[in-house]
């Protein structure tokens, strides 16, 4: 359980899944976070001055904004060499996530 990030607009360079991936070739890749992660980088976006309004805490398809989904990503990238090991490892390539998706629906 947790938080899946649905790409609203990706944009061309939006990261992909391998040709070869199992499951979804050549797919899109969707932000996914567990509750614990999904609580922590809402904490760490607060701690960074980024407003979450636009977050929830519920899968109901909620929108979050294209321009705030460019925030977070660069909020991911100011502040990355701030974030302990684990956290750097944990969120790793998720600010190209962010910035290509072109919004997120919440679910």
């Amino acid at each position: 359980m947790g938080m899946d990030l649905i790409p609203l607009n990706p944009t061309s360079d939006a990261p992909r899944y391998p040709q070869d991936h199992q499951y979804a070739p050549n797919k899109i890749i969707s932000g996914r976070y567990n509750w614990t992660g999904w609580d922590r980088l809402t904490q760490l976006l607060e701690t960074w001055g980024i407003n979450t309004e636009e977050f929830v805490a519920y899968n109901g398809g909620d929108i979050i904004t294209e321009d705030k989904c460019k925030k977070v990503a660069d909020a991911i990238d100011a502040h990355y060499d701030e974030l302990t090991d684990k956290e750097k490892a944990w969120l790793k390539g998720h600010s190209d996530l962010w910035r290509t998706c072109g919004g997120y629906a919440q679910w």
